[in-house]
């Protein structure tokens, strides 16, 4: 083989190898599409309905339900992933502070919860088939979403629930553990 055709086939190989390795790539691991997830879900996108649209590419239900309990977390963490041809696991551990029930009654926890998702490969990613939990979502930010929800509260005694709630969530943003 002559010097040229050595260079030739060594580029064709490359550019191949490139475009598999490319191709690979642009779908994202099932990891990723949890850990985005999480992380939506962390920040309180899933606490209305025009914010939860722009988590929707990342599941396969259509809808978001109201919740009534939203478990307050002070982070997670992906712990594992196991892999199939079309189908995966990916377990998380999320670090529970409170459940908040009804959006004026804590239940206090202190615990981690370990969640499962199960994903399934579409043409062009991975989307979570389930489970379809309440929101985990850190202290700040729901403590933001209650100061909205107060300013348009007009019932006075569910106004002054709230500030309550608001009250005890911002002690808890900026402790380790929750207090006896």
């Amino acid at each position: 083989m002559s010097k040229i055709k050595h260079i030739r086939l060594f580029y064709v190989v490359v550019l191949f190898a490139s475009g598999v390795c490319c191709s690979a790539e642009s779908v994202p691991h099932p990891r990723d599409i949890v850990e985005k997830y999480c992380r939506f879900d962390f920040e309180g996108a899933r606490l209305t309905s025009e914010t939860w649209a722009q988590g929707a590419s990342l599941v396969t239900w259509e809808e978001e339900p109201g919740w009534d309990t939203i478990v307050v977390v002070s982070d997670f963490e992906v712990v594992s992933v196991k892999r199939e041809t079309n189908t995966a696991l990916v377990t998380v551990n999320f670090f529970v502070r409170v459940r908040l029930e009804t959006a004026e009654r804590f239940v206090q926890k202190n615990r981690t919860e370990t969640v499962t998702f199960q994903l399934r490969q579409t043409d062009k990613d991975w989307k979570i088939e389930s489970p379809l939990i309440a929101p985990h979502v850190s202290a700040r930010h729901i403590s933001q979403h209650l100061k909205k929800l107060i300013q348009v509260e007009k019932d006075p005694s569910r106004r002054a629930r709230l500030l309550v709630v608001l009250e005890e969530l911002e002690k808890l943003s900026g402790q380790e553990e929750l207090p006896t």
